[in-house]
């Protein structure tokens, strides 16, 4: 004790090497976890240290269960990214790490919201490629960061020691990935390969593009698509996807195994998000939404829609906005949700519920400046409507969506429209239809049967 308090304090070296010996000797460091397959020198700028690669997988990220945390780093997310072992024979029960000459491959994978880099490349959200000796990871940890490049940027440099694995099989390593030894689940719910800078892309577990494409370069235009869709999404970009949607250039096989619904979804919640938009953000938003109704047209598509539990709260949310064109687009995807299925219908009704139902006839027919919009919403309440289940509910749908008496003028007001002269006479058909319908499903009791006994 007297030593310690006599010894002087400085600051802390700025190298800290923690090999073999520095795990086993410096206090507050864990110890390997198994045989170590690889090396990371990390440089910021201002410090350098060394970490070893064991487990199964080495993540890192802002999270303290990662194997590297990069605590309080405002750009870093809680599992930005992860290095992964696979054997030469992914399918093998066995696991072997090492088998007829080959040896694993070091994976890396990108799971981050602001980018991670290799080389100087910014990799595609969800794919993982295989990394060679002398690579360089690259992660922003400052608002400053916009690439490889530029400040606040830690650089991890790796090391292969794979050899160190002969003999071994993946079964027998630890997870890795956090203090737990056991393996930690990557949040990944898109993936794409399209990275090609002398890497080998490979598709990630949750979604792989190993599929026969309809056409010969079907998967590249999948992987251009969800590339701009979660790294730089223009409306030039959309308009693009839409109409390889609609030419059927586009493998949607691909697209949905991908979460492409998933990266639209992504777009319009972001772009709706900003307080103050600019033209280009209103384009965005638009020329998204008619991808996604391009996509509503194709049966895989509608089926990856219909997955997406938030696509009736998202779209909700738009139709608020000022734009009328994106209020056209929301209720027209909206009316084709309903129809989908029970699930989805129950889904749009929530999301309307959420604003009270009212919300349709009040402020999106009867105050609709844009006529286009208005009809558009009358569709949404007829589709509401007529698909609920029973027919009781769905007269308790009519009788609240029509309050306001917004049904009375709706025909003069839409009379130069086309097909609006069909919905209005459908939403004013409602109560006789459904009427007659619920006393189908739910007839009266016949009335008791009199007693023609005599009286004692």
């Amino acid at each position: 004790r007297r030593a310690r308090q006599a010894a002087p304090r400085g600051p802390a070296p700025s190298v800290r090497v923690a090999g073999p010996m520095g795990f086993n000797q410096l206090p507050g460091l864990r110890k390997p976890k198994g045989p170590t397959w690889g090396m990371l020198t990390l440089q910021d700028g201002r410090s350098t240290s060394s970490h070893e690669l064991t487990g199964r997988q080495f993540t890192i990220g802002r999270s303290s269960s990662c194997s590297l945390s990069l605590k309080g780093k405002v750009t870093v997310s809680s599992s930005h990214c992860r290095l992964f072992l696979e054997p030469p024979d992914p399918s093998s029960e066995s696991g072997e790490l090492f088998e007829n000459g080959e040896g694993p491959r070091v994976l890396l994978e990108d799971g981050s919201n602001n980018g991670t880099w290799l080389n100087g490349r910014r990799l595609v959200r969800g794919s993982a490629v295989e990394l060679k000796q002398g690579d360089r990871i690259s992660v922003p940890t400052g608002s400053a960061a916009t690439d490889a490049d530029g400040p606040d940027v830690v650089h991890l440099t790796y090391t292969d020691t794979t050899d160190n694995l002969r003999g071994c099989a993946l079964a027998s390593l630890p997870g890795g990935g956090g203090d737990s030894g056991a393996a930690t689940p990557w949040p990944l719910s898109r993936a794409s390969s399209s990275l090609s800078n002398g890497h080998t892309p490979i598709s990630s577990p949750r979604a792989s593009l190993a599929h026969t494409a309809p056409f010969p370069g079907a998967e590249d235009a999948v992987s251009v698509s969800l590339s701009m869709l979660m790294h730089a999404p223009t409306p030039a970009g959309l308009k693009t996807l839409t109409s390889t949607l609609q030419r059927g250039k586009l493998d949607v096989s691909g697209f949905v195994e991908s979460d492409g619904a998933g990266a639209l979804l992504d777009v319009l919640s972001t772009a709706s998000a900003a307080p103050r938009k600019s033209a280009v953000q209103w384009e965005l938003l638009q020329a998204t939404l008619v991808a996604l109704r391009a996509l509503l047209d194709t049966q895989e598509g509608a089926a990856s829609v219909h997955a997406a539990p938030r696509a009736a709260a998202v779209l909700a949310g738009l139709l608020d906005e000022r734009d009328a064109r994106v209020r056209l687009l929301s209720l027209e995807i909206l009316a084709c949700l309903a129809a989908l299925s029970a699930a989805s219908h129950a889904r749009v009704d929530e999301a309307l519920r959420r604003r009270g139902r009212m919300f349709l006839g009040r402020d999106l027919i009867r105050v609709e400046d844009d006529v286009a919009c208005a009809l558009a919403a009358v569709t949404l309440a007829n589709a509401m409507v007529a698909l609920a289940e029973p027919a009781a509910k769905g007269l308790r749908l009519h009788e609240e969506i029509g309050q306001g008496g917004w049904a009375d003028g709706i025909a003069e007001r839409l009379q130069d429209v086309e097909g609006a002269e069909t919905q209005v006479a459908k939403w004013l058909s409602f109560p006789d239809q459904l009427q007659a319908r619920s006393e189908r499903e739910d007839p009266a009791p016949p009335p008791p049967a009199r007693s023609h006994a005599a009286p004692p």
